[in-house]
């Protein structure tokens, strides 16, 4: 509600004033205000545990940290986006407005306890994120991301729709606890295979939205077409309230399906790994470098998946952990690009990083700091999550699974310490350096802000981790 009222307070805003470049300026501020509200308010229900439910949705302490994930991106989002949006005509308050309402959207998804509420929680979710990654829409390659994102997330709210439809004709109902109740009775009659396919086609939906393999294609198109802040937004925020609901299906659904499960789950979690690491070792582009890096990581999460019904609580918080860590490691590493980059004109080469550690060496042991946690390298909260997750696993019995996680990481590592080398081990040619000029978005506070505080938060929690498990096992 908070977040849906600072939307339309931004959309206001362009009724008061018809100087454009002061329009996009108040709703800069106003957007980041109503998201610093709206985490205050899940951090202060977390902290009472003011737990309560209804037939449409669950409040509980993992949907507080799920908002609060989902706050965070959209609060680092908007701070770029100060910095980041050109001055011209092209960007309206409806900008501010559209994170605020996807915003929204990811926390009706986070607390969904209805198939239905799912549904909306998505797409209220991605019809914001379509018309955010075009709006710039006088340059081609935004257009043909939107687009792209536009018609894949169509087929993906098909697939839901329909195994929705599979799932409600066998249970009987459209409510996850309900459904809960229903699936072991279904599953002992000889129409079990119609609930098989539901399962299997909202598993798809699911899998299509996240950008998992074999439905990540389009992802990394996505996240390489759109805005900076944004390709950061959606990958950090979306993959919090996607995860969520997924663990709420789990419960409901997947997990009455005990050993296919853990073999699809399984199966999905190493090709998205491996798949996504041996395709981000051979990008040029540092941007579709972190896109295959999300799909790397969303790999490691599923791994969460299979150790839920023998390890539970442990798999869970772990979960919520990485996601936590994930969305500090994506945006400070977006961030760092932003801050390289001359506003709006973007330079996404890989070679042109060489010599980096020279010329803008703040800036490149920054994201050096991120790399080496996305790769999951200590002394980082990038390993203490994969640990966290690697550990859910061996508690299920599933050492097997962690064992091939640790090599497959072991790959993908590969994508980001080469970064790392060019940064500091190649000379500048001066015909693929960057050529921003020598400040960039250096001197930008917000964007500055943001490098520091997810810079802050990798460290610290890599440090000392007791801090952030102690947060996370509280929420399950």
């Amino acid at each position: 509600m908070i977040l849906c009222f600072g939307a339309v307070i931004s959309l206001l805003i362009s009724a008061i004033s018809h100087n454009r470049g002061v329009i996009l300026k108040a709703a800069g501020y106003v957007a980041p205000a109503f998201l610093i509200l709206a985490l205050c308010l899940s951090w202060y229900l977390w902290l009472k545990n003011d737990n309560g439910s209804t037939a449409l949705l669950s409040f509980d302490r993992t949907t507080y940290a799920a908002m609060g994930i989902v706050c965070i991106s959209a609060l680092f989002a908007s701070f770029l986006s100060i910095a980041y949006l050109p001055t011209g005509h092209h960007v309206h308050s409806e900008y501010y407005a559209l994170i605020l309402f996807s915003a929204a959207g990811m926390g009706i998804l986070a607390a969904a306890a209805h198939l239905v509420t799912i549904i909306i929680g998505l797409e209220t979710a991605a019809l914001a994120l379509y018309a955010l990654t075009g709006l710039m829409r006088y340059q081609a390659r935004r257009n043909e991301a939107a687009i792209k994102f536009a018609i894949s997330g169509m087929v993906a709210l098909a697939l839901i729709v329909l195994g929705s439809a599979f799932v409600f004709g066998m249970s009987g109902s459209l409510s996850l606890a309900q459904m809960t109740k229903a699936i072991p009775q279904v599953l002992a009659t000889d129409e079990k295979w119609l609930l098989l396919t539901g399962a299997a086609l909202l598993f798809s939906g699911i899998c299509m939205k996240l950008g998992a393999v074999p439905f990540h294609a389009w992802f990394v198109d996505v996240i390489d077409g759109a805005p900076t802040p944004i390709a950061s937004y959606v990958g950090a925020a979306m993959l919090a309230a996607i995860m969520t609901t997924l663990m709420r299906l789990d419960i409901a659904l997947f997990s009455h399906l005990e050993s296919t499960w853990i073999v699809v789950a399984s199966s999905i979690a190493i090709a998205t790994i491996v798949i996504g690491a041996l395709a981000a070792s051979a990008q040029e582009s540092i941007k579709r470098l972190l896109a295959y890096s999300t799909i790397i990581h969303a790999g490691f999460m599923f791994m969460a998946f299979p150790a839920l019904r023998d390890a539970g609580p442990t798999a869970r918080a772990a979960l919520i952990a990485y996601l936590f860590s994930y969305a500090m490691m994506s945006i400070g590493a977006f961030a760092v690009i932003i801050a390289l980059n001359e506003g709006h004109e973007e330079h996404h080469s890989v070679s042109s990083f060489a010599g980096l550690g020279k010329r803008r060496p703040y800036l490149a042991a920054a994201l050096t700091v991120f790399l080496f946690a996305l790769a999951g390298l200590p002394p980082t909260m990038g390993f203490i999550a994969r640990y966290y997750i690697f550990t859910s696993s061996i508690q299920a019995g599933l050492w097997w699974l962690a064992l091939v996680g640790t090599i497959a990481g072991v790959v993908a590592a590969y994508a980001y310490l080469r970064v790392i080398v060019i940064m500091y081990m190649h000379r500048r040619s001066p015909s693929k350096a960057m050529e921003a000029n020598p400040v960039g978005l250096e001197g930008s506070t917000a964007v500055m802000a943001v490098i520091f505080l997810c810079l802050l938060a990798v460290i610290f929690f890599g440090l000392i981790p007791t801090s952030l498990i102690d947060i996370v096992v509280h929420s399950v």
